[in-house]
């Protein structure tokens, strides 16, 4: 017999990756309506927030493979929403900043992504919403 507890853990696991997997899924939609992709934009959005970074923190806090990092900041460089240099101190760093342009372009999605987090979350009331993110800010560590 399976504990109850092993079955909540079990329960709130599946539950935390099917929400995420429907804010991704409603997400990336709207976002491929005008031409975007989801792991694109989060990048986007993940540099405006921390500002510059090394190449493999961007891929760490994406939860993504540096090789898979290095073919989206390819593709984000070649459209000029990203910037890359190496700093003189450390040639093995690869930092990466977003541009004016990269910017413009999480600013156009974010009305789409926000809107499909509306979408998911409209189950809920305020103080549901409230509740839900301060257990989920309680289980991230801080830094």
């Amino acid at each position: 017999m399976i504990s109850p507890d092993r079955l909540l853990t079990d329960e709130i696991g599946r539950g935390i990756m099917r929400v995420r997997r429907l804010i991704f899924t409603e997400a990336g939609k709207r976002l491929e309506s005008e031409r975007q992709s989801m792991l694109a934009w989060q990048a986007l959005a993940y540099l405006d927030l921390l500002g510059t970074m090394p190449q493999v923190a961007l891929a760490e806090g994406l939860g993504q493979h540096a090789a898979g990092i290095s073919r989206l900041v390819n593709d984000l460089v070649r459209d000029r929403l990203v910037s890359r240099k190496k700093p003189v101190n450390d040639r093995r760093v690869v930092l990466v900043k977003l541009s004016r342009k990269g910017k413009a372009r999480l600013e156009a999605g974010r009305p789409l992504v926000e809107s499909a987090v509306e979408d998911i979350l409209a189950p809920l009331d305020r103080d549901d919403r409230r509740a839900l993110r301060n257990l989920l800010w309680r289980m991230i560590p801080q830094k």
